[in-house]
């Protein structure tokens, strides 16, 4: 059986976590550099770090994500998104943050609720649907609510896939 991936593709592939990251700062540059918004991508650019996961179904997630946090910058001063991509273990672990208002810690889990919105005129669908493609790809998606962190902070967790070369050599 062939796995069906949302979005319409038929098959899954093994993606390089830095080079999207990358590749998406680039496409986002033209947009945000007129509004003074910083976007920060920390990754491992020599390291292997793949999911299984189409490219364009990476960058809808990093959308949705940003489109939020585009929606919270307003009237911040010097404002700015950080994404870091980091291996810990079988898993790529994603942090999405910005330093807008944040989070409320008691709505953490209702952000991802189908209808839900956090702000006026809001239709409460984007964070739905990037959790449902998160899980789809086996992975986890949660607002972190440490009060360590300014801002908005979602974590993403994906499962890791390894070359067959590194795999045999482990």
């Amino acid at each position: 059986m062939v796995p069906i991936e949302m979005g319409g593709g038929r098959r899954r592939h093994n993606m390089d976590v830095p080079s999207e990251l990358e590749s998406f700062r680039e496409l986002t540059a033209p947009f945000l550099a007129p509004r003074k918004i910083a976007l920060f991508v920390d990754s491992l650019r020599r390291s292997v770090l793949r999911v299984e996961m189409r490219p364009e179904t990476f960058h809808r997630i990093l959308h949705i994500l940003m489109a939020n946090s585009l929606e919270w910058l307003h009237g911040v001063r010097k404002p700015e998104i950080r994404i870091k991509a980091t291996a810990r273990g079988d898993f790529c672990d994603l942090a999405f943050s910005d330093n807008g208002p944040g989070i409320d810690p008691a709505l953490a889990e209702r952000v991802f609720e189908p209808l839900y919105s956090g702000r006026e005129g809001g239709r409460g669908m984007g964070l739905t649907i990037a959790r449902n493609i998160v899980i789809f790809h086996g992975g986890q998606i949660e607002v972190i609510t440490d009060r360590r962190r300014r801002g908005a902070n979602i974590r993403i967790v994906l499962p890791r896939r390894r070359s067959r070369a590194t795999i045999h050599a482990s």
